[in-house]
């Protein structure tokens, strides 16, 4: 009963929100407006949910998850308990009602960076052809964002759960991420700066206050350094590569002062 109640307590966050590293901010921002795209979405969608797991005397099986392009989060059944139900917890362990996937999550948070670190004038979101005109855009490109690992239930079928109340282990992940930031002109026809982040990340099958139970998602927790360290990554390359802001020769003379 312990172990059961340390489980329910687990305490997972849900999203990747944070305030970005004060000392990233420069004193002047670049004088330019930036818009971020989209995602560009190039996953192929993984579904391998390691049910021959649940076939006696099956010791383990391999599990993969990963949603295709343009999938969103998927609506939950009603039928709460019933197999689509269950079905559904496994595919979506890190669903948050009214809250976007931890992927589009990574867009707004770049937005934040970016505002924070007081590098443009302006940053926007734009559709997949902004309408107005900018001086940079940031095209961000999605190949990987999969959870890969292996499920047991013991060999004892459908009461394979039940050891997990006696605090053992029933899987063990990694989170696979791979995704770029380009920062071309305003036409995306030249790039100037391109930085792949990918990384493989564990999801161990004990925490500190007790072992994973299939369903109870750790994707922001575990994610949210690899997340951090790559946004500060983009910004730090961003700063490195243009121009100082009082450079004229490539921002042009200051645009002159409002008229009374």
């Amino acid at each position: 009963m312990l172990c059961l109640f340390l489980a329910s307590c687990a305490p997972t966050i849900r999203s990747f929100e944070h305030l970005p590293n004060p000392q990233l901010r420069q004193a002047q921002p670049f004088p330019a407006s930036v818009a971020i795209l989209p995602w560009d979405d190039k996953r192929q969608r993984i579904e391998d949910n390691a049910i021959e797991a649940l076939i006696p005397l099956v010791p383990y099986a391999v599990h993969e998850f990963q949603n295709g392009p343009g999938v969103d989060w998927a609506t939950m059944p009603e039928s709460r308990g019933s197999a689509a139900w269950y079905q559904w917890q496994w595919e979506n362990p890190s669903y948050v009602a009214g809250a976007p996937r931890g992927e589009d999550q990574v867009l707004s948070l770049l937005q934040c960076y970016l505002l924070e670190s007081n590098i443009f004038q302006t940053v926007t979101f734009a559709g997949t052809s902004p309408t107005l005109p900018v001086h940079f855009l940031i095209r961000p490109t999605l190949y990987r964002w999969q959870i890969r690992g292996w499920q047991t239930f013991y060999g004892m079928s459908v009461i394979g759960c039940l050891p997990y109340y006696l605090a053992l282990p029933m899987r063990d992940d990694e989170l696979l991420v791979h995704f770029s930031f380009a920062l071309t002109d305003g036409t995306g026809q030249h790039v100037y700066i391109l930085r792949n982040y990918q990384g493989a990340i564990p999801q161990p099958a004990y925490r500190l206050y007790g072992p994973r139970f299939p369903g109870l998602g750790y994707e922001f927790e575990d994610l949210l350094p690899f997340v951090r360290q790559s946004l500060e990554d983009f910004v730090r390359t961003v700063q490195k590569t243009l121009p100082p802001p009082g450079d004229t020769a490539y921002w042009g003379p200051p645009a002159p002062a409002p008229q009374p």
